[in-house]
């Protein structure tokens, strides 16, 4: 609504304008009274109304001294002017003030009526026309953004030539240096064509401009970075000024991080090398391509730099057999084993050079990721979330190594605590979910989706730690609930047949009698 407020040294006026009917009717609200100059100047700067009703003659400061500090800091408010002196210099006074209306006192409701319209149509115009003018000057900043954007991508994707680019971006106000180092980033939300399959355009639309702007506010401390919407799925940051990749990890895991929190979204990040020299900059935007495309391998969510995904054979055959001994034990659930294997393995990688330590280890990581993900430990937290990221900033062989037994030991443990029998907490977990839901069919295929688990594996382990098949639970529970329920006299035993799971009361009395050898009528009667 438009916000009036209305200035009179005369209470009973005050009240009167304010009660009229005319405010409701124009959409418009009353938001402040004052009764001097002075206090209206500091009500006005605080409330910021786009009419005034001002009475001339006011104490403190009169209202022509008012009307022209109002006019020094806002040129569009709509001054009406009220008076009970028709004198020729007050006129003349409110004309050079740009005076919306001049009303003499008393005010007849038809003019006042006639000066709020006036006043009204006069704001909403401005308003249409700042609107517009707004509007001219989004579309400009919206072409001239699309066009730094589009003459970013050629230049990463080699479109144009180099200078040709240069010199378009130098053009828009963007200054690179040709034999600057630089690197990029690429962001791609996991599983987009699923999550997106029941997006309307526009849907589609807001998603990919929410995602865009995170992305640019969750980089904006960062010097020199700039971020290119490939696809509604995939943002690409070309950063500049860096040459570590411990800079590089920290914007992935932040803009990862922004996009996690406020979308709810998981994205993978691939990462290239630092390079220097803008003519290297294509290699650099397809390692970041490349990299984040292993994420079909390394499951999504995963920063993944392109020295991690490296893959080579080493010349070491008895490494290798190692290595693949290793992940065998590992796949078993043999942890100790995995532990012995990593010792001799250990001395093996010290007597290697520190690039060739570095292919290894990205290999067999690869390997481990992959494990992690086809033996479903997705859910399992991990002290090492990020092993790709955590290996990136081993600097020396044996930083390396100590990350390689933390991280392979931690996995191997993971898959031998996933093949022993369910802790205790996860059977009550299963015998609490059927006792609240007694109610309903209970199934095991319901009480195993709960439990992320496929009802034959349940159902096995469910037998060995109760010594109970899921039926028999069941139905114990039941009946131990319908005894309890019964010895409540103002509940009709159809009440408590449908609170156990019984549809049919004639059902229930002939299942009761046979598990505990009377019918529920002559139970409540006995006991109770």
């Amino acid at each position: 609504m438009m916000k009036a407020m209305i200035v009179d040294d005369e209470y009973y006026i005050r009240e009167g304008l304010k009660k009229s009917d005319l405010w409701k009717e124009l959409a418009i609200e009353v938001v402040g009274e004052a009764e001097d100059g002075a206090a209206a100047w500091a009500m006005y700067q605080l409330l910021q109304p786009e009419i005034l009703l001002l009475d001339i003659n006011i104490p403190e400061m009169n209202g022509i001294e008012l009307a022209r500090s109002i006019r020094n800091v806002n040129e569009e408010a709509q001054i009406i002017f009220l008076t009970g002196y028709d004198e020729f210099q007050w006129v003349k006074e409110a004309i050079a003030l740009q005076a919306s209306d001049y009303l003499l006192k008393p005010v007849v409701r038809e003019e006042l009526q006639k000066a709020l319209n006036k006043a009204n149509e006069r704001v909403k115009k401005r308003e249409d026309r700042n609107q517009h003018v707004d509007q001219l000057q989004r579309q400009v900043h919206n072409y001239s953004k699309a066009a730094h954007e589009q003459w970013l991508v050629d230049l990463v994707q080699q479109r144009r030539p180099l200078a040709e680019s240069l010199d378009l971006l130098a053009s828009s106000g963007i200054h690179l240096d040709l034999s600057g180092h630089y690197a990029v980033l690429c962001s791609d939300i996991d599983d987009f064509a699923s999550l997106s399959e029941g997006y309307s355009v526009c849907d589609r639309q807001l998603n990919q401009y929410a995602y865009r702007k995170l992305a640019e506010e969750a980089v904006e401390s960062y010097e020199q970075v700039y971020t290119l919407g490939e696809t509604p799925s995939r943002v690409v940051l070309l950063i500049g000024n860096v040459t570590e990749q411990s800079v590089l990890l920290d914007i992935a895991i932040r803009l990862r991080s922004v996009i996690s929190q406020y979308l709810k979204l998981s994205i993978s990040i691939g990462i290239s090398n630092p390079i220097q020299g803008l003519e290297h900059i294509s290699d650099a935007y397809h390692e970041a391509i490349r990299a984040m495309e292993y994420k079909a391998i390394v499951g999504g969510g995963q920063i993944i730099p392109y020295s991690s995904t490296a893959v080579t054979m080493t010349q070491n055959n008895r490494l290798l057999d190692k290595e693949l001994y290793m992940l065998s034990e590992m796949r078993a659930g043999n942890e100790a084993n995995v532990i012995n294997i990593l010792r001799e393995w250990s001395e093996n990688l010290r007597s290697m050079a520190w690039s060739d330590v570095k292919l290894v280890a990205s290999q067999l990581v690869m390997f481990v990721i992959r494990l992690f993900k086809e033996v479903d430990l997705k859910n399992k937290p991990l002290l090492h979330a990020n092993p790709l990221v955590d290996m990136s900033n081993c600097r020396t062989t044996d930083e390396l190594i100590r990350f390689l037994t933390s991280y392979f030991t931690e996995v191997g443990r993971a898959i031998r605590l996933s093949k022993e029998v369910p802790s205790h907490r996860m059977i009550e977990q299963a015998k609490e979910w059927i006792r609240e839901h007694l109610s309903e069919d209970l199934s095991l295929v319901n009480l195993a989706e709960y439990l992320n688990m496929s009802p034959k594996y349940l159902s096995s382990r469910f037998k060995q730690a109760t010594s109970e098949t899921f039926a028999d639970f069941t139905t114990q529970v039941r009946f131990d609930r319908a005894k309890e329920l019964l010895a409540d006299s103002s509940l009709k035993i159809l009440d408590v047949a449908a609170k156990v799971g019984f549809t049919d009361t004639n059902y229930f009395s002939m299942a009761f009698k046979k598990y505990i050898g009377i019918t529920p009528t002559e139970y409540r009667k006995r006991f109770f």
